[in-house]
């Protein structure tokens, strides 16, 4: 029921508010001109009354409007994240749930970005969010599209939120010393073994020492290690070329494995140390690593207890660090940078500048390019 008698009302501050009357809820005040700008435009008392009735159904009017494009965005959503869930893993949908839970519009995006980053959230976990959010608004347009092409009407187009993307930050790398530390603990557990224990929980400890060959000497990520088959490498004698055959198979276990497109490429093997090392190591099963995780993210989490273990700060990423290391070490050797990014199979020259550590220059490296000239 509405409060007062009165339709309108100036406050102290010389402000007209009229009471809007919502069906089952209380009145609520809202402003709706200024007495200086009222009597500017309106004389008389009949005017006055008469532009105010005006500007309260302006008013009403456009927060009906709203009202009604919150609930057909809050629909959208609903019906983005039943096809995520009919398409899509459950931990897709429950990622993608997550980030939309707060989205009331696509105007709040920059709101959203600047929380994140206040919260401490990483850029790449900013962008991975704002994708998502791209990937909803791309996936609603087309839904208009075809609404729109049963109805003949032309087609809209997709917004695109090119100016949203975060900076990237660097990739931490570890050093070598952090390195080797990791290869000591997995070896001393190899030469220890705990008894009484299961024996595949012995054999996961050589499967993580192979990872680590593979991830320190070749630069592969987890999905990769995970994916990479005996049959996938090619070995030659020393001084002569190996290479690795990073790509996907149909019968690979599961889609959480398969390697995407743009990351397929058929990669030489630049150290003769990891030659010998898969030289030495047994076929015991069709994929080098075996099945014993069952996806990229259970590989990293092994290697997150190994830092904890040797005194590693969290910020580096388990494997990518690895990686950011191999690269680091040939550019510092004098590989161009142009020759690390076909090695780490990036798409940019400025994603491989990321995982370039350059403050681990080395001056005697520097010094023998001096040298030579």
């Amino acid at each position: 029921m509405a409060r007062p008698t009165k339709q309108w009302a100036l406050d102290k501050r010389g402000n007209w508010k009229g009471y809007y009357h919502t069906p089952g809820k209380r009145a609520t005040e809202r402003l709706l001109i200024k007495d200086v700008d009222l009597r500017a435009q309106a004389r008389t008392k009949a005017q006055q009354q008469s532009l105010l009735a005006e500007l309260y159904a302006q008013k009403a009017s456009a927060e009906s409007s709203a009202t009604a494009q919150v609930s057909s965005f809050e629909s959208s959503k609903r019906a983005f994240l039943e096809f995520i869930a009919n398409e899509r893993s459950a931990n897709t949908l429950k990622e993608y749930s997550h980030t939309l839970a707060k989205l009331e519009s696509f105007e709040q995006v920059d709101f959203l970005k600047q929380q994140w980053a206040a919260a401490g959230q990483s850029p790449n976990t900013i962008n991975k969010k704002i994708r998502t959010i791209r990937s909803f608004e791309n996936w609603r347009v087309e839904q208009e599209n075809n609404e729109r092409a049963a109805k003949a009407l032309p087609l809209v187009h997709a917004r695109k939120f090119r100016n949203l993307k975060t900076d990237p930050a660097n990739i931490s790398s570890y050093s070598k010393e952090q390195a080797d530390n990791i290869l000591q603990l997995i070896e001393a557990r190899i030469a220890n073994p705990l008894p009484n224990v299961n024996p595949d929980f012995h054999r996961r400890w050589e499967l993580l020492r192979r990872a680590w060959w593979l991830s320190r000497y070749a630069g592969l990520r987890g999905a990769e290690l995970l994916s990479l088959r005996w049959k996938d490498i090619k070995l030659a004698p020393l001084q002569e070329d190996s290479f690795l055959d990073i790509n996907s198979h149909e019968d690979a276990r599961g889609k959480w494995f398969q390697v995407k497109q743009h990351h397929a490429a058929v990669v030489p093997i630049v150290h003769d140390c990891l030659i010998e090392e898969l030289q030495s190591w047994e076929h015991d099963h069709e994929f080098v690593l075996g099945n014993y995780w069952k996806s990229s993210i259970e590989l990293s989490r092994a290697f997150s207890r190994l830092q904890a273990q040797v005194g590693i700060s969290d910020e580096i990423k388990p494997v990518h660090g690895f990686r950011a290391l191999f690269a680091t070490e040939l550019h510092n050797l004098g590989a161009s940078i142009y020759n690390v990014k076909e090695l780490l199979r990036h798409s940019s020259i400025e994603t491989t500048e990321r995982y370039i550590d350059k403050r681990n220059n080395k001056i005697s490296a520097l010094r023998s390019l001096t040298k030579a000239a």
